[in-house]
């Protein structure tokens, strides 16, 4: 239970200052300054004000986040004041409501250090007595007019501290002072997987990340429907491929049928004999995916065999012409300007949406190839949809080569074990949400290097909060995601 001394620090800083009146009066009154009287009248005020200290204990507390206090820290001499500042709320945040939270920001290259109190009432004053005091003047408060909370970033920093590129994801939740994590471009450049279970947080994840990052166009290849919905409202055009046209790889391969056969046999998920048929038809001169199917009839049979296959081949290609609308039509490629999100969710059969979902990463990859497109971030949810266990796909393509291209992909998934080794192995940030299935826990375990007490551990982060390990970031930390 706790003592007397305890429950002081928790009260408001009126009655803190109960103890230190009293034992004032004491002394007075031994002095002779107070007459005798008094005294007794000051302890029975005492005593009452200790009551209400002790039963504060039991008071509701105003929840942290209710209200934000922030002070600019500025620094006067050397980097260890600050650290002397961090040293001290560790220490604090262990004995008083309050929470604390120490925001670094760099404007016109200069760093800006904001610390906002929340909860703990009178912490302010505690504060500016140690700042004063115990660092000696090295450090001073200025108190900031207007803050309401520093769970976003007061200052919206024009530039990092050594390159152009930041993309901030959240707060470090390895420390009891947070600070703010960003992503740099390495880190995006090496691809981004976002893993977790259903209701952990990583569709957000993804979100923030599409809406974020700096100096990209980003197409957001949208599984289910829920990035279209969530990201209309911040400024994504959500188009449906089936209306758009543009992504007929056979069309948008500049007349390589050797790019056009790789694509469209990874996507399409071909046999070997029917990309050796898919490879005849296509060196007859066919242009598009219809003209390959309408050329099907046109290859000759000598076997039973030779019948199978082209029944096979063009099951495949009918069913996908039959679902995608337009999406192979239109004699343009598909070339992405600003931020936008292809809503697949229309297309019910199964076969069908992952084909096209192939085909749109297929068109992009390509335009990457040959050098017609800047820098674009590709961001995939429900990622295990469309990728083989042995490597064979677009995606696992994708992921090998894009990145020298300037195409770089942000996947996100609840089954990192259906991704398979080499999909995992390219991907140098990984954002890993909390984990149910011990199978898909083992892979991120091994992916990572964690120890075997992450086992136990995966499944227990809460919603938003994911382990973080990416080219900046080596060693895994625990971020507070912030959608």
């Amino acid at each position: 239970m706790p003592g007397l001394g305890e429950r002081l620090d928790k009260a408001p800083i009126i009655v803190r200052l109960v103890p230190a009146a009293l034992g004032s009066v004491l002394a007075a009154s031994a002095l002779g300054v107070v007459e005798p009287k008094l005294v007794g009248g000051a302890l029975l005020g005492g005593l009452g004000a200790l009551l209400l200290a002790s039963a504060w204990r039991g008071r509701p507390r105003r929840a942290a986040g209710d209200g934000w206090r922030c002070f600019e820290v500025i620094v006067d001499e050397g980097e260890d004041a600050i650290s002397g500042i961090r040293k001290f709320l560790v220490e604090r945040s262990r004995t008083v409501s309050a929470v604390f939270r120490i925001v670094e920001h760099y404007e016109d290259g200069r760093r800006r250090v904001v610390l906002g109190v929340s909860g703990g009432e009178g912490e302010e004053l505690v504060l500016l007595s140690v700042a004063s005091a115990l660092l000696r003047g090295k450090v001073r408060l200025r108190p900031l007019e207007g803050c309401s909370e520093v769970r976003e970033p007061i200052l919206r920093p024009e530039s990092p501290p050594e390159e152009d590129f930041y993309l901030w994801l959240g707060y470090d939740l390895s420390r009891p002072v947070p600070r703010e994590i960003y992503l740099s471009l390495g880190d995006v450049e090496g691809h981004i997987g976002v893993f977790g279970s259903t209701g952990s947080g990583k569709s957000t994840t993804l979100q923030a990340i599409a809406s974020r990052v700096p100096g990209m166009d980003v197409v957001v290849l949208d599984w289910t429907g829920e990035h279209a919905r969530a990201l209309a409202g911040r400024g994504f055009l959500v188009l449906d491929p089936r209306e758009e046209g543009g992504f007929d790889v056979v069309r948008c391969s500049g007349g390589s049928w050797e790019e056009a056969l790789e694509m469209l046999s990874r996507a399409l998920e071909l046999t070997e004999p029917q990309a050796y048929l898919a490879e005849q038809i296509l060196r007859s001169g066919a242009n598009s995916v219809r003209g390959m199917y309408e050329m099907i009839a046109d290859i000759p049979e000598e076997s039973k065999w030779d019948k199978e296959v082209k029944r096979g081949l063009a099951r495949r290609l009918g069913t996908l012409l039959r679902s995608a609308g337009a999406a192979l039509g239109g004699d343009h490629c598909f070339a992405p300007r600003g931020r936008v999100v292809l809503d697949l969710s229309g297309i019910l059969e199964t076969f069908s949406r992952r084909a096209l979902a192939n085909l749109v990463i297929s068109t992009l990859f390509l335009r990457a190839r040959s050098g017609g497109s800047g820098r674009i971030l590709l961001v995939v949810d429900e990622a295990h949809n469309i990728v083989s266990g042995d490597g064979r796909d677009v995606m696992n393509a994708v992921l090998a080569e894009s990145r020298k291209f300037g195409l770089h992909v942000a996947y996100a998934t609840q089954s990192p074990s259906l991704m398979g080794d080499l999909a995992l192995l390219n991907t140098n940030t990984k954002i890993v949400h909390a984990i149910k299935s011990q199978r898909d826990k083992r892979a991120i375990i091994d992916a990572l290097g964690l120890g075997e007490d992450w086992m136990v551990r995966l499944d227990k982060l809460g919603r938003g909060v994911a382990l973080l390990q990416s080219p900046s970031h080596p060693e895994p930390i625990l971020v507070s995601i912030q959608p």
